[in-house]
């Protein structure tokens, strides 16, 4: 079991580098696990047994800093104290019934609130427990991207209404295997869409080698805020 503590401002890069060398992400449960502190998570495939796992924790000392571990999947569980079969049989539940969110209440105070899709939780608590032993296959024509795009946009506009009045249009995401995800969104949300799309092409734009390299969302400045 190795562990090592970098600082906050290191996160990114760090990120970036076990995306590369670490294995796969596994981001919807790192984001359940976030009440144990998982700020992410990774797994290694291609191991003859249990591959390890690259967690990375927040340290919740007021210091803004991380820490690093690398473990095997057993001990990455006990370390959590989660057991899968308690953990999981509500979430199994909900998808056999084709339901794909959940807020309790639980069977298990031990059991987080679900915060993604019960299926993309399913798919990557599989992964987990039990790895192939070749490189994990992309979902089939995307059917995971869409639903978890169709998932992000809910929450952002369940999040963050504009105060604007009710919805007025559905966002409908339709996966050529027939799976539909749609969003109810109000007007001023709308518009948060047709600016994040104009300004992602003005950003792709940019980065041509013609282009002045600047990133249209945040007028280069990297900030968030008033007219961003």
């Amino acid at each position: 079991m190795a562990a090592e503590t970098f600082p906050g401002e290191e996160f990114e890069a760090r990120m970036s580098a076990l995306r590369a060398s670490a294995g796969r992400e596994l981001p919807a449960l790192a984001e359940w696990l976030d009440d144990y502190g998982v700020a992410a998570l990774f797994v290694r495939t291609g191991a003859e047994s249990s591959p390890p796992v690259t967690a990375v924790l927040h340290t919740y000392d007021g210091s803004s800093r991380f820490t690093l571990r690398t473990l095997s999947v057993d001990d990455f569980l006990a370390d959590i104290e989660l057991d899968p079969e308690m953990a999981f049989g509500d979430y199994r539940a909900i998808a056999a019934s084709g339901g794909e969110w959940e807020t309790g209440p639980w069977s298990s105070p031990d059991i987080p609130p679900l915060t993604v899709p019960v299926r993309t939780l399913l798919a990557e608590v599989d992964a987990l427990l039990s790895p192939s032993t070749t490189a994990a296959a992309p979902t089939p024509d995307g059917a995971q991207h869409a639903e978890r795009l169709a998932g992000l946009l809910a929450e952002l506009c369940a999040s963050y209404p504009t105060d604007d009045g009710g919805a007025v249009a559905s966002v409908e995401i339709q996966h050529q295997t027939g799976a539909r995800h749609r969003v109810e969104v109000q007007a001023g949300q709308l518009e948060w869409l047709a600016s994040l799309i104009n300004n992602e092409l003005a950003t792709c734009e940019n980065a041509h080698a013609d282009g002045n390299q600047m990133c249209a969302h945040c007028a280069g400045t990297g900030e968030v805020g008033q007219g961003r």
